[in-house]
């Protein structure tokens, strides 16, 4: 068992496009299935070997919310024994700046509102 999971998923890398604007036209629905099958499974693995009152750090480099809120929220429909942690709360007691983000449960960085490629952090934590 483990006190935390870092999860840098395997992502579309949506977040990336704006550097890269070619490789949108790469992703298909069948690889984004493929990718969203993916994160499911190792959020699943990660909640399986989390030790009680553990956390589990996920992350995408992607703007979608396909691969970011839907799979916290499909994730937490199956594991009614975590919550989010309050990213803005989290983020002002490590930085002496304000919250980037808009919604407490994750943070979304945007290209334009923050100036670095596209992101996408939640935490999870066992209640």
């Amino acid at each position: 068992m483990f006190d935390r999971f870092i999860i840098d998923a395997p992502c579309s890398g949506s977040g990336t496009w704006r550097r890269s604007p070619d490789a949108k036209y790469r992703l298909t629905p069948e690889k984004l299935q493929t990718i969203k099958n993916a994160q499911a499974e190792i959020l699943n693995i990660a909640a399986a070997h989390l030790s009680k009152e553990g956390k589990i750090v996920y992350m995408t480099c992607s703007v979608l919310p396909e691969e970011n809120e839907d799979r916290i929220e499909d994730f937490l429909e199956k594991h009614r024994e975590f919550e989010t942690v309050d990213m803005e709360k989290l983020w002002l007691s490590k930085f002496d700046t304000n919250y980037p983000g808009k919604d407490k449960r994750y943070l979304h960085c945007y290209p334009l509102a923050t100036n670095t490629d596209g992101f996408f952090v939640c935490i999870l934590q066992k209640k």
